[in-house]
């Protein structure tokens, strides 16, 4: 399980809890392993910074299985890196090498903030590739500061089959079928 926590600096003292479920051993061996990481950033650089951190659906990722395989709009995963508050991201996605749709988002997010973003279902899913791709194009209307984390690419499910276009009915009724309840 991870888990991902946002200090803000304050000059404030943070204090972590962790309690562990109470575990007693019958036979072999036994342990918790534990990772933490504590990551600390200087100034701000950038004035303008989006970055797609990432696509939720469509995804073949484990996390995301619940979500997914979908028939409707894509959901992908947005933070500000920047210094500055985004207003509005212009995206680009589709299926990486097909037919490309444009969004316009409107919100507002800060520094450090993130925010899922619900695409549009008009794009094209033509199979050209099996990889659904997204890309910041503008942040509050002009080019973003660093291009680099701008567009993710994943691997999309299987779309679910299509139904026959023909479809056979057997019905058979019990011993008295002018007893079937309810209207039609």
């Amino acid at each position: 399980m991870e888990y991902n926590v946002d200090l803000t600096e304050d000059g404030s003292e943070h204090t972590f809890d962790l309690d562990m479920e109470a575990y007693t051993k019958t036979s072999g061996n036994s342990n918790y392993v534990i990772t933490a990481y504590l990551v600390e950033y200087g100034d701000i650089k950038k004035g303008q910074d989006a970055s797609i951190i990432d696509i939720i659906q469509p995804s073949t990722h484990s996390q995301h299985l619940r979500r997914n395989p979908i028939c409707s709009e894509p959901t992908i995963l947005v933070k500000n890196n920047g210094k500055s508050p985004l207003f509005s991201i212009d995206i680009d996605y589709g299926v990486k090498g097909g037919k490309k749709s444009s969004h316009h988002w409107v919100g507002k997010l800060r520094f450090g903030e993130t925010t899922e973003i619900r695409l549009p279902y008009k794009m094209d899913w033509t199979p050209v590739s099996n990889q659904f791709e997204a890309s910041i194009v503008k942040t509050n209307g002009v080019k973003d500061w660093d291009p680099s984390n701008n567009t993710l690419a994943v691997e999309m499910p299987e779309p679910p089959k299509l139904m026959p276009d023909k479809i056979v009915v057997f019905f058979r009724s019990n011993n008295a079928p002018w007893r079937i309840v309810g209207k039609f």
